[in-house]
């Protein structure tokens, strides 16, 4: 005698990708067509749509004031980033988050020169430490922690050492796709991030 599994509740990505693999399949589940319908629905849009990175232009916060704008250059790295993989969920690159601040740095001013290798009067390094994400939901939040630092390169004096933690929430509004969702809320994070080290670096008096 078969088994009806109509009204499984399903309980996270791997569940949830595993009984939709059944019903493309036709591998025993009895839905009715408005129940079909609704399980679809949920498919594409917590599913749905390949997972696609951080991009910098994103993660360059809007309207920041800075406190002092230094007439030095620096020179930019950033380690800990991580490639997405279009097949599962959105994450922050290394390049993509240094792009974002290094444009976010020249466009308000808080160094001279900004580069990415050659020679420069100071070193900002920045890591990204964790990255926490939600597998599913409506309202997706995320919170990325990073390390920045600042070195006087003439001297190798450290003038910043701070860790900084920041979270954002992309609401169900904003995108119906739930991959499209974690990037926004990928994003979010980065940008909020980047908006706080460059408040500290702006008040330092180098």
């Amino acid at each position: 005698m078969g088994v009806k599994r109509a009204g499984r509740i399903l309980i996270g990505r791997g569940s949830a990708e595993k009984y939709l693999q059944e019903y493309q399949s036709g591998g025993g589940i009895t839905m009715k067509p408005v129940m079909k319908l609704a399980f679809l629905v949920f498919a594409v849009a917590f599913l749905g749509g390949c997972a696609s990175g951080a991009m910098s232009k994103n993660m360059v916060p809007k309207d920041l004031t800075v406190q002092n704008k230094h007439p030095y250059s620096v020179l930019v790295k950033v380690d800990g980033g991580r490639e997405t993989n279009a097949m599962w969920i959105s994450r922050i690159s290394s390049p993509e988050f240094q792009a974002a601040i290094v444009e976010s740095l020249t466009m308000y001013g808080v160094f001279k020169t900004v580069l990415t290798e050659g020679n420069t009067d100071y070193e900002l390094d920045a890591t990204i430490l964790n990255l926490q994400q939600p597998w599913i939901g409506a309202d997706m939040t995320v919170t990325i922690e990073t390390a920045w630092k600042l070195t006087n390169l003439k001297d190798g004096i450290s003038v910043m050492s701070e860790n900084l933690s920041n979270s954002y929430t992309a609401r169900f509004g904003e995108a119906f796709v739930g991959a499209t969702r974690l990037q926004l809320a990928n994003e979010g994070a980065a940008r909020e991030n980047i908006r706080d080290a460059l408040k500290i670096i702006s008040k330092k008096k180098l």
